[in-house]
């Protein structure tokens, strides 16, 4: 089984969007875990397989296509496109367009060079809308997994095991050993098994408890990695500002922020039942 995700500019994915847009976005196709729209089809996919003994096999096989689509994705996408907009237009006015800014302006402005009027950008606004017509959407490709619910979950999953490897290659410090012992090694190895349980068990709570629908993983722990304790010799610990966010981020897990103070939602019995029990 393999199941991935098709880059928005490819044929499949630009024709699959395009034959589902006008009924995507309807209370029937609403994944409510997830909060976004979807509408899943099979296709035949045809095949070349290329054979050991020089020969070649062609044939057709059952293809899943899942096309997504989801409200703040595409507020999110809008506001980027507007600033980077922005931005380029002002940049090719001041004649300080780089390479690779000048033809992304070919596309998107319109510029015009007069002896009087000097240059002259305007925007396109059909290849803008064009442009902007996808935002939003997003597709996945599976040989095996039918219900677009399922896909999402099996895809993120996957994504989680990659991010958490590159986690502990990079934020973690585990891209090279750098010991000098069997015992060091097999130390190493634990933290890393330990860091693995834990990037699991955060999974599963936002997953229990609807954080994916406005963080991810890596933005989660960005939004508690700012949080700094202060200590002091014979003083308590002190903490830098907990906002409103974080404390409720806390509490999703069923504990509170470090400094032991709740937010104005807080509701002690949600917390007890916040955290799920362990799978045996």
């Amino acid at each position: 089984m393999f199941i991935g995700g098709l880059h928005p500019d490819t044929t499949l994915a630009c024709s699959s969007v395009k034959a589902v847009r006008d009924g995507l976005v309807h209370y029937a196709n609403y994944i409510e875990a997830d909060d976004v729209y979807c509408i899943s089809t099979m296709i035949n996919w045809d095949y070349a397989w290329s054979m050991r003994n020089g020969g070649e096999e062609r044939g057709k096989r059952r293809m899943y296509v899942h096309v997504y689509y989801n409200e703040q994705r595409a507020a999110a996408e809008r506001a980027q496109f507007n600033h980077d907009l922005k931005e380029l237009k002002t940049a090719v006015q001041s004649g300080k367009a780089t390479d690779a800014q000048l033809k992304r302006a070919q596309r998107l402005l319109t510029i015009k060079t007069t002896p009087v009027k000097g240059t002259r950008v305007e925007y396109n606004d059909e290849a803008i809308k064009q442009h902007t017509n996808d935002f939003g959407y997003f597709v996945l490709l599976s040989n095996d997994v039918k219900e677009g619910d399922k896909a999402l979950e099996c895809y993120r999953n996957k994504d989680l095991v990659e991010k958490t490897f590159n986690n502990l290659k990079n934020r973690l410090d585990f891209n090279r050993t750098l010991v000098s012992s069997v015992e060091n090694l097999e130390g190493k190895l634990f933290v890393e098994f330990v860091a693995l349980i834990y990037i699991s068990y955060i999974h599963k709570v936002m997953k229990s408890r609807n954080l994916y629908r406005n963080y991810s993983i890596q933005s989660l722990l960005d939004e508690l990695d700012v949080i700094e304790r202060f200590d002091y010799q014979g003083q308590r610990a002190r903490y830098s500002e907990i906002t409103e966010r974080q404390r409720q981020i806390y509490e999703a897990f069923g504990i509170l922020a470090p400094d032991g103070k709740p937010s104005k939602t807080y509701k002690p019995e949600a917390a007890a039942a916040a955290t799920p029990a362990p799978e045996a």
